[in-house]
């Protein structure tokens, strides 16, 4: 299991599995010369997500307010999800899209991705534009879903978070990719 790569200072030693589901978790054994060992765990999500910031015909965003157990609160975000074995990510942030807000649009683009927590996780978040929303359906929410959909102006999100109330930072990257695209 040692590393051969010069880029990366540490060797793995042992790699153990300790659950398989929904989410996974390893445990490494991490060795760096003149060190001790060290154990590193690790979130598996098993698949890579979409993250969508959706614009509705008077360009307000098309935002959830979904309850986040781990925090048990109620958080701002952008609709999304994972993203399902062989499905890209247009055709992921479509699905999402519809099933969590009613909500579909006219144009669909790539506004780049990231590793949103790289030091616990290997997945992948691809960032979709999509403009021209419009309410179609209802939502299809999974049963463990609480979602509420909100329509907002930029402002009025930009102040929402200057103000520290609570979003997810995932939303935060989607504006900034969205602002500097």
């Amino acid at each position: 299991m040692n590393n051969d790569n010069p880029d990366i200072p540490f060797s793995l030693t042992s790699s153990d599995m300790i659950h398989e589901g929904f989410l996974s978790f390893r445990v490494d054994r991490l060795e760096k010369k003149g060190h001790e060992s060290v154990l590193y765990h690790v979130v598996m999500t098993k698949t890579d997500a979409v993250a969508i910031v959706a614009l509705d015909t008077e360009n307000k965003y098309i935002l959830n307010k979904e309850y986040r157990h781990p925090l048990q609160k109620v958080i701002l975000g952008c609709p999304g999800g994972r993203i399902e074995k062989n499905e890209d990510p247009i055709t992921a942030a479509k699905r999402e899209l519809l099933e969590e807000t009613g909500y579909t649009c006219d144009q669909w683009k790539i506004l780049g991705s990231s590793f949103p927590f790289p030091s616990v996780c290997e997945q992948k978040i691809y960032y979709v534009l999509a403009t021209g929303a419009k309410k179609v359906a209802s939502p299809k929410m999974d049963p463990f879903e609480s979602i509420q959909t909100v329509a907002l102006e930029e402002k009025e999100v930009l102040q929402r978070i200057n103000e520290n109330e609570d979003v997810d930072g995932i939303l935060c990257s989607a504006l900034f990719l969205y602002k500097t695209f």
